[in-house]
């Protein structure tokens, strides 16, 4: 969102839970797992979520650039980087 915040809704229109507010403003990326929710911004980091908390976890930071994609894999997160690379991290504070 551009206000930096995560919604939850379901079908019908219902907010599901509170919002997780995050320092990213716009939130311009989003991946989401049964554990985790990665978000980019505008800049070179990664902020992961826990999914059911809203708790902030940790925040990655990739090595050469802006951040273009990002994926979730179990407990990596995968980003994409400048010039078709890729960076993987573990998320070591587990849920």
């Amino acid at each position: 969102t551009v206000d930096g915040e995560i919604r939850f809704w379901n079908v019908d229109g219902d907010l599901l839970r509170a919002p997780i507010r995050t320092s990213y403003a716009p939130i311009t990326r989003m991946a989401i797992s049964p554990d985790y929710i990665a978000i980019l911004g505008e800049s070179e980091s990664v902020m992961v979520y826990d999914r059911q908390t809203g708790q902030h976890i940790e925040t990655y930071r990739a090595q050469s650039g802006p951040v273009f994609s990002v994926a979730i894999d179990g407990h990596r997160i995968h980003v994409g980087i400048p010039g078709g690379g890729f960076q993987t991290w573990s998320v070591t504070n587990q849920p």
